[in-house]
């Protein structure tokens, strides 16, 4: 943050005037052991990287990027752990492709009738599967939406709140999961503590609906 703002030594930590309101003494507090800052005046706070985001105008993950390159450090993506499954399904479903996509008759007694039998088959339970996630995703996103619309008027006063409640908590598990895998970019450093914050808040807000409607 030196290289943004003149700081000067305010005990062990250092003082400046805050860029993020039209300040007129020193009202922003830098904190050198942990890397943080906090305007008492406008309330800007956060690390380093939430500092350049909001000096820049730039998202986290690019500031992030920003401060690891300024720094000479490069930085490792995960790679998505469901990349390959999803990419061999790919490759699966145009098994036969060439084949299907010209509605030839299967050839009774020909040595490709069993092969050609077997591949229509899976394509067959293919086609199927597709049909089960597709209604299972539809559900899920009607649901989501629905809650969605009811979120500023579901509390523990209402039965529809273990519903509420357990759907919030099964979102909340799965991006807690999500961040600790690679699946979801971990936007700072606090992402994954603050949802499992969320985790935490959700189980007990679920408990206590069913403690009282269940």
């Amino acid at each position: 943050m030196g290289d943004y703002l003149r700081l000067k030594p305010s005990g062990s930590n250092l003082k400046g005037v805050c860029p993020f309101h039209d300040d007129t003494r020193p009202s922003l507090l830098v904190r050198p052991s942990t890397q943080t800052y906090k305007c008492f005046v406008c309330g800007a706070g956060g690390d380093v990287i939430n500092f350049v985001a909001e000096y820049e105008k730039m998202g986290l993950g690019e500031a992030l990027e920003w401060c690891a390159k300024r720094a000479g450090i490069s930085l490792q993506h995960k790679k998505d752990p469901d990349e390959d499954k999803r990419s061999r399904e790919r490759e699966a479903s145009n098994e036969g492709r060439d084949f299907l996509i010209l509605a030839e008759p299967i050839k009774v007694g020909h040595h490709s009738e069993k092969r050609h039998r077997a591949l229509i088959e899976r394509n067959w339970a293919r086609m199927g599967k597709s049909v089960e996630y597709a209604d299972k995703a539809s559900e899920h996103e009607s649901k989501a939406e629905y809650w969605k619309r009811r979120a500023a008027d579901i509390n523990l006063s209402m039965p529809e709140s273990i519903e509420y409640y357990e759907h919030e908590l099964e979102e909340a598990r799965e991006y807690h999961e999500g961040l600790k895998s690679g699946k979801y970019p971990r936007e700072h450093s606090y992402s994954l503590t603050y949802a499992k914050k969320k985790v935490n808040e959700l189980e007990t807000k679920h408990a206590m609906a069913v403690r009282l409607w269940g």
